[in-house]
């Protein structure tokens, strides 16, 4: 009876700990951001990630930027230029949402996502609470079109 009862918590605790470990991978529907936003601009080389939403003074409500980078790294972004208050998610190369940051315009500070980063989506602040969208959640990165 000694030796069933340890053979049976461990392989319980193994099935749990293999449940626990996929849960996140199936638990959610990946978000398709085309069903969100009606215009997504996209920014995957120097000159547009630099060039970003500068000089702009509004986005239509709808609309965000989707920022590429080749490097899988830690970035940073400002607001330079910047006259729209902004947020912007952060997402790991598996579209996982790591950081929301709230932005003020003009505002010179820079705001680093708080582990590598593979993409950035910037849209009007407010915009991730409206929709529901947050830490944790997962977007569809071989989804996103023009």
């Amino acid at each position: 009876m000694q030796r069933r009862f340890p053979n049976f918590v461990k392989r319980l605790l193994s099935s749990l700990s293999i449940f626990w470990l996929l849960t996140p991978i199936f638990a959610a529907e990946k978000i398709d951001l085309n069903q969100y936003l009606d215009r997504i601009e996209i920014a995957d080389n120097n000159f547009t990630r630099q060039q970003g939403l500068m000089y702009r003074q509004s986005l239509p409500e709808n609309a965000g930027m989707w920022f590429v980078w080749q490097d899988h790294t830690v970035q940073c972004m400002w607001m330079k230029n910047t006259g729209i208050p902004l947020s912007i998610a952060f997402v790991d190369r598996r579209g996982k949402i790591f950081n929301i940051y709230d932005l003020q315009p003009y505002q010179r500070r820079s705001v680093c996502s708080k582990r590598a980063a593979q993409y950035a989506l910037e849209v009007n602040q407010g915009w991730f609470s409206k929709n529901n969208i947050r830490v944790g959640d997962v977007i569809d990165v071989r989804n996103i079109k023009k």
